[in-house]
């Protein structure tokens, strides 16, 4: 995953407006919100890949507004990034 992505579901996770996101894609690069469900999507597949289903189901489910999710998210996007 490259830095402008990872920049992109940080922030995504700390909850920046949507509007502060679009403001980092690449000109003419596909909107914030497309680019966020894309990266789920491939974040959800390789934790089913590696058999780690608590970052599965964190990848799957909705955004939650609390500090506990954060650290579990920032954390999980942490650790899978490292992972071949």
């Amino acid at each position: 995953m490259n830095l402008d992505d990872l920049t992109l579901l940080r922030g995504w996770i700390r909850h920046v407006k949507w509007v502060d996101l679009d403001t980092q894609r690449q000109e003419g690069g596909e909107s914030a919100r497309k680019r966020i469900k894309t990266l789920l999507r491939k974040l959800a597949v390789k934790s089913r890949f590696y058999g780690k289903p608590a970052w599965l189901k964190l990848w799957s489910s909705e955004r939650l507004s609390t500090v506990a999710w954060e650290r579990r998210a920032l954390n999980a996007l942490t650790a899978l990034n490292s992972l071949p």
